[in-house]
């Protein structure tokens, strides 16, 4: 569990404990691959700031928000176990893949079936706006993974087209998470949906940047996913706008190819290398995103909570799995 979310660590025990009790009345088959999905949840981001948000409500070890945090981590995993059918990825968090223990076929299946018990948990607390502000994430979530699939190997994709496509693959889920508490309790949701729009792409933003600079152990994945899957991301983005046409032209055809990737990975790292475009990313997230957020969170009066959501942002851009 991540050091800085200690003070909500009875939350957070209590949510993970929800979700495995979902397994009780399924098949051995699927309590099977569901238990291990669940015994390997990740960092617990986005159930902690829901438990946050509910905390900026005045709400405090909340069953409720301990139930709107379940649903945000069960639909967060089943997008997971889908996204690695469609990258045929074989390791996530440091584990294999169920795609990659089962098949693509199962895990499928098991995707639909964790996303059945998001819906049957989020119908438990009884109201409907909640219910169509997740239904709008996870059709947003969908929507986001086709127009980044439909952008590979476009080197030519813009900054802004490349935020869209955050917006609506990550930053949305972290919105709904901070948002729901809010609307359940019946209080305003401007300001926390900015903020949490912002903590997303920085999130993604981040999780990019690592893509180029991390290693196996730490990151529980490939170093270069998204470079030999043809994605443009951030480092490449603004790689373009530093080197002159006879590299872009390569880098076109680079990404263009669907083969030989290894063989120009180090060409396209040698020029990360010589502009300095790690720094680079990480001055851009700082200047537009990260003091952005931070100004933001300081509009809620409550200092301990601002601090906490402060630690977590800095615990997004500097961890390095």
């Amino acid at each position: 569990m991540i050091k800085i979310f200690d003070d909500i660590a009875l939350d957070l025990e209590a949510i993970k404990n929800l979700i495995k009790s979902l397994l009780k009345d399924k098949d051995i088959l699927v309590k099977d691959s569901y238990g291990y999905l669940a015994e390997h949840t990740g960092k617990m981001i986005r159930p902690s700031l829901v438990v946050v948000a509910g905390m900026l409500c005045n709400k405090f070890y909340d069953k409720n928000i301990q139930k709107m945090a379940a649903v945000i981590e069960l639909l967060h995993i089943a997008s997971l176990v889908h996204d690695d059918v469609i990258d045929q990825a074989n390791m996530r968090r440091g584990h294999a893949t169920i795609s990659h223990l089962k098949g693509n076929k199962y895990a499928v299946i098991i995707g639909d079936i964790i996303i059945s018990e998001s819906f049957k948990l989020l119908c438990s607390l009884g109201n409907i706006d909640i219910a169509n502000e997740v239904a709008i994430c996870a059709s947003s979530l969908s929507e986001g993974e086709i127009i980044q699939d439909n952008a590979t190997g476009n080197i030519d994709l813009t900054l802004n087209d490349y935020i869209k496509i955050i917006d609506k693959k990550t930053a949305s889920l972290f919105v709904t998470s901070m948002k729901i508490p809010f609307i359940f309790f019946n209080q305003d949701t401007a300001k926390i949906e900015n903020l949490a729009r912002l903590i997303g792409v920085i999130f993604q933003l981040s999780d990019d940047v690592l893509d180029y600079s991390s290693h196996l152990d730490r990151s529980g994945k490939n170093k270069y996913n998204d470079f030999l899957e043809s994605k443009v991301t951030l480092p490449i983005i603004l790689l373009k706008q530093h080197i002159n046409e006879q590299q872009n032209q390569r880098l076109k055809q680079i990404f263009f190819e669907k083969n030989n990737k290894l063989d120009n990975l180090q060409y396209v790292n040698n020029l990360i290398l010589q502009y300095n475009i790690i720094d680079k990313c990480h001055d851009y997230i700082n200047q537009n995103y990260i003091l952005v957020s931070k100004n933001k969170i300081m509009e809620f009066k409550d200092n301990e909570i601002s601090q906490l959501l402060i630690k977590t942002i800095d615990f997004i851009i500097q961890r390095d799995y």
